[in-house]
């Protein structure tokens, strides 16, 4: 997922495992604990994630 684009220098990250683990589980968190929640509700968290993560990663 990272490592393509992070060949091409586009992200500094230097410790992809590490960094992919913490994506991952912070989805799967938001899947976990929003089971209840509409479909809609739980795609504008993943958005919001989205862009709070990969700004982060810049």
């Amino acid at each position: 997922m990272f490592s393509a684009r992070n060949r091409e220098n586009e992200w500094a990250i230097e410790d992809v495992e590490p960094v992919s683990q913490i994506a991952a589980t912070t989805i799967n968190g938001i899947i976990t604990f929003t089971n209840k929640t509409d479909i809609k509700k739980r795609m504008e968290l993943m958005e919001r994630f989205s862009q709070i993560f990969l700004k982060g990663v810049e």
